[in-house]
């Protein structure tokens, strides 16, 4: 099942994050990680995994560490690229709203001065 709304991901890792997870469960988790990769850029839902991935650590034997350590990387490494993605996309908005205002500024202003050829100045 793929949840888009990023609120909804949000009860669904809180959900997620009371549950101890056991060795199966765990790989369950890792296995489905494109249902909920696109929701880490949200810091709550991150929150949650973090402490799924804490959880796991304190009940885990010794040969699946190294696979929750994996997990823990992947959702740090995906977590760091959504958020300069979601910044690089919110400049990108604000500078043409900026472009925007000032094309309709200069539009404005060659209005008012009128064109030079035609003596309007």
């Amino acid at each position: 099942v793929f949840v888009t709304d990023v609120k909804q991901w949000k009860h669904i890792a809180y959900c997620l994050s009371q549950l101890t997870f056991s060795e199966k469960g765990l790989k369950k988790l890792v296995g489905s990680f494109k249902a909920y990769e696109h929701s880490l850029c949200d810091d709550s839902v991150m929150d949650h995994f973090r402490s799924i991935v804490s959880k796991c650590k304190k009940f885990a034997k010794a040969e699946v560490r190294s696979c929750i350590e994996e997990f823990e990387e992947k959702l740090n490494k995906i977590h760091t690229a959504k958020k300069e993605q979601e910044t690089t996309a919110r400049n990108a908005q604000v500078h043409q709203q900026k472009l925007g205002s000032l094309e309709g500024f200069l539009i404005k202003e060659k209005s008012v001065i009128g064109n030079p050829s035609e003596g309007n100045y």
